[in-house]
């Protein structure tokens, strides 16, 4: 089958790939992980008990630290962040949704704007 000049083959470009090393490292973490729970899940079915259970913990502590280290100044920023949006939308609300001024004149209510 001939091809014109104008029916050009589609290049691929950095775009429109899949970032296959972000995939590649999502399934690491995610297999690892996966048989972490799955071996704890195991150990403690086979024997549970308070010093198994405390084995776990101190086994697996070193894997929680580095997650903490990592996320946890992250995490921090994100709160700030979250908490900071939330008081601008109630300054926000609390500017724009003002409530009508009311008094008393002869004993009729008027209101003011």
């Amino acid at each position: 089958m001939a091809t014109s000049v104008d029916e050009r083959p589609r290049v691929q470009t950095d775009e429109e790939e899949p970032d296959a090393s972000l995939t590649a490292a999502i399934w690491v973490v995610g297999v690892l992980i996966g048989f972490k729970v799955f071996s704890l899940a195991l150990i403690l079915a086979m024997h549970l008990s308070a010093t198994s259970i405390a084995m776990m913990v101190w086994l697996n502590l070193p894997w929680v630290v580095p997650l903490v280290v990592l996320f946890g100044g992250t995490g921090f920023a994100w709160y700030r962040l979250w908490r900071a949006r939330l008081r601008r939308k109630h300054l926000l609300r609390s500017e724009w949704h003002v409530a009508p001024k009311v008094y008393h004149e002869d004993k009729k209510q008027r209101r003011v704007s």
